[in-house]
């Protein structure tokens, strides 16, 4: 899943990967032997597109770009 802005080009502000998705309910499934490593996979990938999911995730990344105490990295400075 990726955030982009579009401007002159698409630039890309915020991405979720697959592997660094964590669904705590999920891990402790897989941990008990409760779900099979190809079902814990099908689950997460399910969430990950999900539509819900993908709205959290818009929401908290402008959350985070709008933030007070944001840093920028380029110092105020464009390019």
């Amino acid at each position: 899943m990726f955030i982009s802005i579009c401007e002159k080009e698409e630039v890309r502000v915020a991405m979720m990967t697959h592997s660094r998705f964590k669904v705590p309910v999920l891990e402790r499934m897989r941990f008990d032997g409760d779900v099979s490593e190809r079902e814990f996979d099908m689950m997460k990938s399910c969430m990950l597109i999900n539509r819900h999911t993908r709205s959290a995730f818009e929401t908290e990344v402008y959350r985070q770009i709008h933030r007070e105490d944001f840093i920028d990295v380029n110092n105020g400075k464009e390019g």
